[in-house]
């Protein structure tokens, strides 16, 4: 086994382990207070113990690949995913502080995304909205708006005509 194989391997284990420490962690105060409720400390020990053996089925049934072939490449796809979850994450908050009108806190967010993948079109669309809404940076807003033209080539799709749009509004504003 190769060494790049052997830490996806170890990538992997760590997240099914954070996977059954959440699962445990939601599922525990509910557990034991139902526990208590009906048996006292007792009932508590017991409905922890019965928590920590679903989280620990839950995480290991999560974890299981379906078909032997995919085992290989398992691991590399569900890191692909959480990072993926994890931009998208950042994109809704910059979104939300954009609607918020705090347009530091969203421009931090967007950055954030954008270092982590330079050329993600809702990233440089949501950037240029804030340049323009926020601080009224003409020439920042149409560097992103062009970039984003670029990289979405088909003049049909919807990233491609909110460019265009907003590239004319501003165009239009700045003059």
């Amino acid at each position: 086994m190769n060494p790049t194989a052997k830490n996806r391997s170890t990538d992997f284990r760590s997240v099914t382990q954070i996977s059954y420490l959440v699962i445990a962690a939601i599922l525990a105060p509910p557990g034991v207070l139902l526990g208590w409720t009906m048996g006292g400390l007792g009932g508590s020990l017991y409905a922890l113990a019965g928590i920590i053996v679903a989280a620990l089925a839950v995480a290991f049934w999560a974890a299981r690949p379906l078909e032997p072939s995919i085992e290989a490449n398992c691991s590399i796809g569900c890191i692909d995913r959480i990072r993926r979850d994890h931009v998208l994450v950042i994109l809704s908050q910059a979104r939300f502080h954009k609607m918020s009108r705090r347009y530091d806190l969203a421009l931090a967010c967007i950055d954030n995304v954008l270092a982590a993948d330079p050329d993600l079109a809702e990233a440089l669309f949501v950037k240029a909205q804030i340049l323009w809404e926020g601080n009224r940076q003409a020439t920042a807003a149409k560097q992103c708006l062009s970039h984003l033209m670029l990289s979405v080539p088909d003049p049909e799709s919807s990233l491609h005509r909110w460019s265009r749009s907003l590239y004319r509004e501003i165009n239009e504003d700045s003059f």
